[in-house]
Formats: structure tokens, C-alpha cells, sequence
């Protein structure tokens, strides 16, 4: 729902053509055609945002049309707030073009250098002022590492995190256009993603399993997943954090933490947090697919209410417990 509801936000037509107070930034990625046909470079391939804790993206779920895979950011020219340089040039060319109503292009594309196995992005910018009289193309190359930084930055403008979203597949939208441009340069094979491979977990699990017992001989035995000791969870447990500090905990203690105390909690002497970046994306991704499972659980038990209704005169035959567990 949240997919269709941006496509339609941004295809509502408010184009740089036909208003002159609008700067129109267009994202086409991946961008094929900047890698160069003579070089080292080929192109590179990222799997989507938490690919193996998500189910594969279906197209015919949703009701998509060619322009509803557009991804764009509109500048107001009058309101733009990017009038001071930017240390990126290719950030600060952006910001530039945004002063002047019109319309510009951004394509990317992944690559990696053959020779050295160095990953970078290749960019091309080209804008066309709203009379379409002036035309500017701004090509730059950017390290991979760099960029990522750039994009996940505290002050990323509105474009960036559009262009994120769409660079990493976030989105099921986005993964549908950057299938849309394989496909128009026949690399619909290029990639052989394993989708929704990792288990579900709780954070108060992915918590857990970050501290290792060392009151047996093998210290770094993890503990039993959390639903089989439920009965010995007042038990106190010796263990050791990732930091190598040592402390004691329950299980009935791990248990009852929230998730934002799971992902806050941290060593007593050091400060480091118990769980990693990796972990806590973990957990975000498991519960998205528990929310996902709901809504498809309740769209089909109120499909089987739908399926019941017989009507015989007034009489509508529902059985009382599909009614509950719809509701």
C-alpha cells in the first residue's frame, strides 16, 4: 500500500514543463549505458535492502503503470533552501540546477574496475532549462564507501533519501524500476537473489544470542534460543559480551525488555552496545514480515467470511469463528 501511494504522490503531474516556479530531478538507475564498452569496468551487483529477510516483490499485486515507477524529487525554485555551495560537486551541481526552473536527469550506475576490484558509482546530470533553450551535462565518478556515507548522512537532503530508497531496492516500487531497466538492456538474469532465507527472530532473542555462557568449558556456546527455557528463566547465567566483559543475566531479565531497550542495551564498563548494526536490522526486518503475515492472515480469513455468505432470504450463514478471528 505504502508503494502505491508514493506512486501516485509522484505522478500527480506537477512537471517542470508546465510550471515555471519547479525544478524537476528524475532518477534513472541502473543507468546501463553510462558503463563505457573499451574499460575495466563492468557492471556491479547489489542485491536489494534486506534481501534475505523479505519476500520477493510480485508486480501483478499491484496496479503500476510506466509512469508510476518514476522516482523525482521537485525543487520549489522560489523556496530552495540549497543556495549555499556543497563540498561534493556533484552535490553542489545539483543544487545549482535546482536555482532554475526546469528539469534535469540523474542517471547511476554500480561498477567495479576488473583490473583492481575497486567499486564506484558513475553519475551523468543533465538539465534542460524550463524554455528547453539551455542544456548542461555533468558527468562524475564516486568510490562506492563515499557515497553510501554521503547518502545515510544525518543532513541528506530530500533527493538523497529518494535516491537511496531507489539505489538500494528499499522499496518494492524501487525494485520494480531498476527490474524495468535490466530487463531493457537484457539483463533480466544478471542477478540470482536468495530472498527471505534468514529466520524470524525477536529482539530480546537477537539480545540474547549476543552473550555467550562461560560456565561451561566451550565459552562460546550460545544460549538455548529463548522458547525452551522459559521454565529455568530466573536462572542466573553467567556470560560474555561481544566486548569481552563479563556480567550476569536472566532470561526471565533479556525476556522482558522492550525492543528499544534491547537495541539500547549496552556493557556496564565500557559502554559498547550488545547488539550489532546487523543484529538491530534483523530485528526491524522480522517484524515487518510478522506484520506482513497478519495482514495476509486477516485478508484471508475475511475472504472466507465473503465465502460464506449465503443468503437464503434473511439468513446469512457466517460461522462465528472466522467472524472473530477476522475482527
Amino acid at each position: 500500500m505504502a508503494d502505491e501511494l508514493a506512486a501516485v504522490f509522484q505522478s500527480l503531474g506537477l512537471h517542470s514543463r508546465t510550471h515555471p516556479h519547479l525544478h524537476a530531478l528524475y532518477f534513472e538507475y541502473p543507468a546501463i549505458g553510462l558503463v563505457p564498452d573499451s574499460s575495466p569496468m563492468s557492471l556491479r551487483s547489489e542485491p536489494p535492502y534486506g534481501v534475505t529477510h523479505r519476500e520477493e516483490p510480485q508486480l501483478d499485486k499491484y496496479e503500476l503503470d510506466a509512469n508510476s515507477l518514476e522516482f523525482f524529487h521537485r525543487f520549489h525554485v522560489k523556496e530552495n533552501p540549497y543556495t549555499i555551495s556543497h563540498e561534493h560537486e556533484l552535490v553542489n551541481a545539483i543544487q545549482h540546477a535546482a536555482t532554475q526552473a526546469g528539469k534535469s536527469t540523474l542517471e547511476v550506475v554500480p561498477v567495479i574496475d576488473e583490473d583492481t576490484a575497486d567499486e564506484a558509482y558513475l553519475f551523468r546530470l543533465t538539465t534542460i532549462s524550463h524554455n528547453e533553450e539551455i542544456r548542461h551535462v555533468f558527468q562524475y565518478t564516486e568510490d562506492s564507501s563515499t557515497w553510501q556515507d554521503l547518502m545515510h548522512s544525518r543532513d541528506a537532503a530530500p533527493w538523497m533519501i529518494i535516491l537511496a530508497d531507489l539505489m538500494e531496492r528499499a522499496s518494492e516500487r524501487a525494485y520494480f524500476h531498476v527490474q524495468q531497466r535490466l530487463e531493457a538492456y537484457g539483463y533480466i538474469t544478471y542477478e540470482k537473489l536468495e530472498w527471505n532465507t534468514q529466520p524470524v527472530k525477536t529482539f530480546n532473542e537477537l539480545l540474547a544470542v549476543n552473550m555467550r555462557r562461560i560456565e561451561r568449558v566451550n565459552e562460546y556456546e550460545y544460549l538455548t534460543p529463548l522458547q525452551y527455557l522459559w521454565k529455568q528463566s530466573t536462572k542466573t547465567i553467567p556470560v560474555r559480551l561481544p566486548c569481552e566483559h563479563d556480567t550476569e543475566t536472566t532470561l526471565h531479565h533479556i525476556a522482558s525488555f522492550t525492543k528499544q531497550q534491547c537495541i539500547d542495551a549496552c556493557c556496564v564498563e565500557c559502554g559498547e552496545r550488545i547488539m550489532s548494526h546487523k543484529d538491530i536490522e534483523h530485528g526491524h526486518h522480522s517484524l515487518e514480515r510478522r506484520r506482513r503475515e497478519r495482514d495476509r492472515v486477516d485478508q484471508l480469513l475475511w475472504t472466507r467470511v465473503e465465502q460464506e455468505d449465503n443468503y437464503a432470504g434473511f439468513y446469512i450463514n457466517i460461522t462465528g469463528l472466522s467472524l472473530v478471528k477476522a475482527l
